[in-house]
């Protein structure tokens, strides 16, 4: 199973109906949601087999317009190549790695809204025995 990252954008008159599919569809617990912040979009990290599996996660009220990446992790060996690509072609470094900054930026988002208080509360407990 790969990983990909889901970003999909919706109008606010679609928004309830985007939420209910998803509720249908039993992925409401991997979705995160900007509506209430202004930004009519939902972003989700999923395991699926390929794209076209990933894309089926999502509504198809908002399919055409979602956007899918496929998240790799690098090892040090790799981060070694990708330098020295780097270092050749500066331009071609961010097609090379299909990483761009706002992926990054969602990512990183996520990870604090969803993982890290609950790593935070983990270890309140682990304390306070």
């Amino acid at each position: 199973m790969r990983r990909y990252m889901i970003e999909s954008p919706h109008t606010a008159e679609d928004c309830r109906l985007v939420i209910k599919e998803v509720y249908a569809m039993g992925y409401l617990h991997h979705f995160k949601w900007g509506c209430q912040d202004g930004d009519r979009s939902v972003w989700a990290i999923v395991e699926a087999e390929n794209e076209i599996h990933a894309r089926m996660m999502v509504p198809s009220v908002i399919r055409n317009a979602t956007r899918i990446l496929k998240l790799v992790r690098f090892d040090a060996a790799e981060f070694g190549h990708l330098h020295r690509v780097k270092a050749q072609n500066p331009d071609s470094f961010i097609r090379h790695t299909s990483i761009n900054v706002s992926s990054t930026i969602i990512f990183a988002l996520i990870w604090m809204n969803w993982f890290l208080p609950k790593i935070l509360c983990a270890w309140c407990i682990v304390l306070a025995k």
